[in-house]
């Protein structure tokens, strides 16, 4: 079979699409994803198989999705001496049509073009082969099922040299095979009527069985009523005895429960009588308790009475001391802003002699700073026009050294010439003299052309070997890239470089110490901060400036008043104060002043605790006057109401009645008590367990017993309704009748199963016959399998190649591995190579297209590489056709013919 055009219109996503291949060799149809690649071969499988009636789930897929129309395919096609155009179209105005042009021409349409199909391909179409051929995307990664091939059959026994097959040895084999159908399945389980005839004997032994076990039954059955009858009666004796024991039982056991509920009625009464003597006795000694506690509520009550008065006294006493405290507090208070105000004046006398400090400190400061900002703005002029950094030195130092390379590696791949002389003489080298001395040599190398003269005598033209134009070529551009970065950096060579490079660092580093000295001298402050402290100073120092402002900060707004007697101090305190003459008399002064002043405020604080201190005495005792106060008055409240309901119960029940009452239910409750003891005495003294274990022993025997006799009178009543029916039941000749059935059966097995042994022996030997002749053509099989695999694997490629023409291993480097194991790119290699051995045995009249579709993705580059050499080995009338998204995947495989898939896109308008 030929595939040589093929179309198809309104075809899932495809439009229109015609193509046309080539009768043989190997062809790529190349596109992208979705644009119908595997849809060509799924269209050629409904145009052969389906008819255009068919609304299969495959028909119905291959409807656009988008449209309302019927998928249309037309094949160009030639199977064997035949060659047709075939159409047909699907759902929407279905039509077949059938143009057969050779070996005669011919026309059909509809059904009858679509068995005409049929009829050819049965003829001349290897099906089985035609679908072993494909390697369809997504597939299982399996060996192909050649074994059912007879066109593969038929050339591996020609290639063998045997005669394995032939078409008689079919006809005679599909015979026996039939045969062999109607006494066995393909496993080899019984079947048809050979089953029917073991089955209907197996049923005729069952029926036999079961004649024979129901006569048996019968004569048992017989015997089981004469000893049920005998059993009954002893069963009626025994259960008359049972029950008359049973009844003896049952008076002792209505005493023993009188005596028990005796004994429950004592033990109730008992428990009321100690229940109303509890209440009793417990309202008694609650009536004694709250007198107790009446009489405890009084004497806490008069105890709190003597607390009060005693809590008062005290608090008369320490608001006394607390006036005397706060007269101590106001005397302190006053010393204490008296030395206050000497510390003050002594503190602004200090100040200014410590801003006279720090106005020269300020001003040194300011001129360091100065300095190191002058030295700063000169070193970034000097890096302003700076070009060289750390990376582009690096880069000179590269392209240096690479230039150095490449310079050596071209001299030395250049020729030299020596010029040896014999005696003084003067030699010109491109125009420059060199006098050589005897025996002195001149030795150049020869990187492009040179003259050698020897003046007035001769002239020697040297040109450069033509082996050294790459290393002239490297050099060339190391020496760009050399002058490129000199030229970035300003400079001439290497060496300029370093030395401006080395420059411009002393220079940064000059600049980053006069960095850190700004920094260090401006301690996180700027330079406007810093003059502004400076006019500071200067203006707080300058006389009046300080009483004109308020104050250094202008925020004081008090006199200065301590220096010199200036006006406007306290005339206390000026005449307290003298003008300090250093820094150090300042810092004594106010030192012994703070020293003053400390002494004083620890005398205002000392008076002010001691002060608190009574206050919270006061605080603390009227409140605990207030706390008992409280107290008292409830204490009294609680006494009162306590006093008036006890008298209330008084008057309800008087004491002596309470009383009265109490002994008299002790009384009864001893007389319960022994009666309850004398009712348990008699049941002790009963034997409890001896009457109730003989009482429930007789009821259960005597059920036991009834429960025998109405089971032996059933049985009775069921045997003997049994033995009447099966009296008319005819059970003799229903066993003769099977007897008979069951001996016919066997005989009819008997024959059968003798005519099927023959077959099956027939049915074997030529089965084994079959697989001697398949054993043979293996090896031609396999060796168009290993001259394939070696162009991929190389000379330790080998196969184990099965009966049934799978490959069971693969044995590559002396290491062999089952098929099933193999990685899945080497499943798919060997799929393909399989398939491929298969198109080059096979006779081209009888062979089939090979489809590979989307394979080798998950194939190396180099494997890729070696497969697609071993694609394009095969013979040239094999025709194999390849799918495929990546173009470059099968770019290698030179005899190849490109065909690229575009996107149709159905007609608008």
């Amino acid at each position: 079979m030929r595939i040589h055009r093929l179309r198809l219109v309104d075809f899932r996503g495809v439009a229109d699409r015609e193509v046309e291949l080539p009768t043989s060799g190997v062809v790529v149809l190349q596109g992208e994803n979705e644009v119908g690649k595997t849809s060509m071969i799924e269209a050629i499988d409904l145009l052969l198989d389906k008819p255009d009636s068919s609304k299969a789930r495959e028909v119905r897929e291959a409807k656009p999705v988008n449209r309302d129309v019927g998928p249309l395919v037309e094949a160009d096609l030639s199977c064997g001496p035949y060659r047709f155009t075939y159409t047909k179209r699907w759902l929407r105005e279905t039509r077949t049509e059938l143009q057969v042009h050779s070996p005669r021409a011919a026309s059909f349409t509809g059904a009858e073009a679509h068995a005409e199909v049929r009829r050819i391909l049965d003829e001349t179409l290897d099906t089985s082969l035609y679908q072993a051929l494909r390697v369809l995307q997504a597939s299982e990664l399996t060996s192909a099922a050649l074994a059912e091939s007879s066109a593969l059959a038929a050339a591996l026994d020609q290639a063998a040299g045997t005669t394995g097959y032939d078409d008689d040895g079919d006809a005679l084999l599909e015979a026996v095979n039939a045969e062999y159908a109607t006494y066995f399945t393909p496993t080899g389980r019984e079947t048809g009527e050979y089953a029917s005839a073991r089955k209907d004997l197996a049923g005729a032994e069952d029926a036999y069985g079961e004649a024979e076990h129901r006569l048996l039954q019968l004569a048992r059955d017989v015997d089981a009523s004469a000893r049920l009858s005998a059993e009954r009666d002893a069963l009626s004796e025994r259960l008359d005895l049972a029950r008359r024991d049973l009844t003896a039982h049952e008076q002792s056991w209505q005493r023993l429960t009188g005596l028990r509920e005796r004994v429950a009625e004592a033990q109730a009464n008992m428990r009321t009588r100690s229940r109303e003597h509890g209440w009793l006795t417990e309202a008694a000694e609650r009536r004694a308790s709250q007198d107790r506690a009446l009489a405890g509520k009084v004497a806490a009550w008069e105890e709190l009475t003597r607390r009060l008065d005693e809590a008062r006294e005290q608090l008369h006493e320490a608001r006394t001391e607390q006036r005397t405290a706060t007269a101590a507090v106001e005397t302190a208070q006053a010393e204490e802003l008296r030395q206050r105000d000497l510390v003050d004046a002594a503190n602004r006398a200090a100040e200014r002699l410590q801003d006279l400090a720090e106005l020269d400190r300020v001003r040194t400061r300011l001129a360091t700073i100065e300095h190191a900002q002058a030295t700063i703005e000169e070193c970034e002029a000097i890096l302003a026009d700076s070009r060289i950094d750390a990376e582009l030195l690096a880069a000179i130092d590269e392209a240096d050294t690479e230039l150095a390379v490449s310079r050596a590696q071209h001299e030395a791949a250049a020729a030299r010439v020596q010029v040896t002389a014999l005696t003084e003489v003067d030699v010109t080298v491109d125009g420059t003299n060199h006098p050589l001395r005897p025996e002195e040599e001149l030795d150049a190398a020869v990187t492009e052309p040179v003259q050698v003269e020897l003046p007035g005598t001769l002239r020697v033209s040297i040109a450069p070997a033509r082996s050294s134009a790459d290393t002239e070529a490297a050099l060339t551009a190391a020496r760009q890239r050399f002058e490129e970065v000199v030229h970035r950096a300003g400079v001439t060579d290497r060496r300029a470089a370093h030395r401006t490079f080395e420059s411009e660092q002393r220079t940064r580093t000059e600049a980053a110490r006069a960095r850190e000295r700004l920094d260090e001298e401006l301690d996180g402050q700027s330079v406007s901060r810093l003059q502004a402290e400076q006019a500071r100073l200067s203006a707080r120092l300058t006389p009046g400036a300080e009483r004109a402002g308020g104050g250094p900060d202008g925020a004081r707004g008090e006199p200065d008043a301590v220096v010199d007697g200036e006006p406007g101090a306290p005339p206390s305190v000026t005449a307290q104060v003298d003008t300090p003459a250093d820094a150090a008399s300042a810092q004594a002064a106010k030192e012994s002043a703070v020293q003053a002043h400390a002494a004083a405020r620890d005398r205002s604080a000392e008076a002010a605790a001691a002060r608190e201190s009574f206050t919270q005495r006061a605080a603390r005792l009227e409140l605990d006057c207030t706390l008992i106060e409280g107290k008292a008055t409830m204490a009294e409240t609680d006494i009162n109401d306590q006093r008036t309901a006890l008298a209330a119960e008084r008057e309800k029940t008087p004491d002596v009645e309470l009383e009265e009452a109490a002994d008299h239910a002790a009384r009864q409750l001893t007389e319960a008590r022994e009666a309850a003891a004398a009712a348990e005495a008699e049941l002790a003294d009963a034997p409890v367990e001896q009457i109730e274990a003989a009482r429930t022993n007789a009821l259960a025997l005597t059920e036991r017993l009834a429960s025998e006799s109405n089971d032996v009178e059933e049985q009775l009543r069921r045997l003997s309704v049994s033995l009447e029916m099966r009296g008319q039941e005819g059970l003799q000749e229903d066993y003769d009748t099977a007897r008979t059935v069951r001996e016919a059966t066997r005989a009819r097995l008997h024959q059968l199963d003798r005519r099927a042994q023959a077959c099956r022996l027939l049915h074997e030997t030529l089965h084994r016959a079959r697989d001697a002749a398949r054993s043979r053509y293996v090896r031609p099989f396999r060796e168009q399998v290993v001259a394939l695999g070696r162009i991929i694997y190389g000379t330790s490629f080998d196969v184990d190649v099965d009966e049934d023409l799978t490959i069971r291993s693969r044995t590559l480097d002396t290491v062999t591995v089952p098929f099933d194991q193999l990685s899945a790119g080497a499943r798919e290699q060997l799929a393909i190579i399989t398939r491929l051995a298969c198109a080059a045995v096979v006779e081209p009249e009888q062979g089939v297209p090979v489809i590979i579709d989307d394979a080798l993705g998950y194939s190396d580059p180099d494997r890729l590489e070696r497969m697609n050499a071993m694609i394009g080995s095969l013979a040239a009338d094999a025709q194999v056709i390849l799918l495929t998204c990546t173009p470059d995947r099968y770019r290698g495989i030179g005899n190849a013919s490109v065909i690229r898939l575009e996107r149709s896109l159905p007609a608008t308008g």
